[in-house]
């Protein structure tokens, strides 16, 4: 990285049709306290509210497009091709940064240099920006990784842009949990991880959304296949014990976490105090 103290951060949000969110979503890039940030959306061709609401922020987006694209992973690499920040990061459509996101995490970049990808907490939120729960990941380790499922938050991530070129890019051909895919070849390669413990993001749950009920089938399905053709050196006949392993060690920790934020937080009525 540049030994700059304000290093560019490109952010990069792909976009379809969720004109209902992506001001909320816009705005929280646009309102980060960190400046030097390169703001591009790519857009696949949105028949709703979107382009018009991208258009009302033109002149506060570095470039923006509306095309029809091959989805998701095709939108980001389309994105993270011309862009040029030294820290990369995506956001999507419907999801939020929080103010100091963009600021914690290129401090811990340039604090920890040997580090290459940072990543925070996030609040699960519904439909109308109601924080309904709490996602703290474990400590980066690449098994545990692979066979608990989802310990890093694609919505307060952040990596060196060596990361994604070594890399590659997102797959084209993977539509549901590309940034799981993304994170596992960035561990294979020898990149390293650290967790900020933070909330730094907000991830939106609503019936578009990929981890909505009639798609969970088809995640789980996906983070199995990449889990068993990683390199990861465990034999895929063992590959369900390993899982079955993993999530006995982490659950209860994690719900133990999720106790003391909700008594920290939430009365015996379940009112926020």
């Amino acid at each position: 990285m540049d030994s700059s103290d304000n290093p560019l951060v490109s952010v990069i949000m792909p976009s379809y049709n969720q004109g209902k969110y992506i001001e909320q979503s816009i705005l929280s890039v646009l309102n980060q306290d960190y400046k030097n940030i390169e703001f591009i959306v790519v857009d696949g061709g949105s028949t709703d509210e979107t382009v018009d609401i991208l258009k009302r922020y033109s002149d506060r987006i570095n470039y923006w497009v509306s095309e029809k694209d091959a989805g998701q992973s095709d939108a980001l690499n389309k994105g993270f091709s011309i862009s040029k920040g030294l820290i990369q990061t995506y956001l999507n459509s419907d999801d939020l940064l929080y103010a100091t996101a963009v600021n914690d995490a290129v401090k811990a970049l340039q604090d920890n240099p040997d580090v290459d990808v940072v990543y925070s907490n996030i609040h699960l939120i519904d439909d109308r920006g109601k924080v309904v729960d709490l996602c703290f990941p474990p400590k980066f380790r690449f098994k545990d990784y692979l066979f608990f499922g989802f310990p890093i938050p694609q919505q307060a991530s952040f990596w060196r842009n060596e990361v994604y070129d070594a890399v590659g890019g997102f797959n084209t051909k993977n539509h549901i949990c590309m940034d799981h895919e993304f994170y596992i070849k960035a561990a294979e390669k020898g990149f390293s991880f650290m967790h900020i413990n933070r909330i730094s993001a907000a991830f939106r749950l609503h019936k578009g959304s990929k981890t909505c009920s009639n798609n969970r089938r088809l995640l789980k399905d996906e983070l199995n296949r990449i889990a068993q053709n990683s390199n990861s050196g465990v034999d895929r006949r063992l590959f369900n014990l390993y899982r079955v392993y993993y999530r006995l060690k982490y659950i209860p920790s994690r719900m133990l976490t999720k106790i003391r934020f909700y008594t920290k937080n939430y009365d015996q009525k379940g009112s926020r105090v």
